[in-house]
């Protein structure tokens, strides 16, 4: 099988977990892995109209009283056969991307005060993404013990779930020692200077 555009498997994927609109899957994406996978609607409208052509999936417009139309998605059997077929494929090498240390690999001639405020500004976003997820966590416990049985999937989300909270804590700590490190840096330059 050819390399999959893997926006087209990323919506199969939330479509057989049932059917939602274009901003559905994007409020999906946004509040279940962003710390691991992003969509915007750029890439999601797009994919919906081709997977639809393809008959991947289907579209229903569903009208609600007071607001208007919407479209709704359906994944097809096709989809999901397709969607398997992706799942029994090996991984693609993992590749870790940032701005913010690239930047810092380059950051050299700029003053420190600059670098220290960006990684303050992003270690905020951490600590604020570190307690969603613990609240993520903890809900998804009490679900579990409220309903007194096991979703299928609760344990495969439980596991990303307890890796991205391990992610964000070992970020957390590496940005406020990077941090340290560079005020300490500065306050060692004024000092000689």
């Amino acid at each position: 099988m050819a390399r999959k555009n893997k926006t087209r498997t990323a919506l199969l994927g939330i479509l057989s977990l049932g059917p939602k609109s274009g901003y559905d899957i994007k409020k999906f994406c946004d509040e279940n892995f962003a710390f691991f996978w992003t969509e915007n609607y750029a890439q999601i409208y797009p994919t919906l109209k081709q997977l639809e052509e393809e008959g991947l999936l289907c579209k229903e417009t569903e009208t609600r009283p007071g607001n208007p139309p919407r479209n709704v998605y359906y994944i097809t059997d096709t989809g999901r056969a397709e969607l398997n077929e992706w799942l029994l494929l090996p991984n693609d090498p993992m590749v870790f991307r940032s701005e913010l240390l690239l930047k810092m690999r380059f950051s050299q001639d700029v003053p420190i005060s600059n670098l220290i405020e960006k990684l303050e500004k992003a270690r905020y976003v951490y600590q604020n993404d570190y307690q969603a997820f613990t609240e993520r966590l903890i809900d998804l416990h009490l679900t579990e013990i409220a309903e007194h049985r096991e979703k299928p999937d609760v344990h495969l989300v439980m596991a990303i779930c307890k890796l991205a909270e391990r992610m964000i804590k070992t970020s957390i700590e590496w940005y406020d020692e990077t941090i340290e490190m560079l005020k300490e840096r500065t306050s060692d330059s004024q000092d000689k200077g």
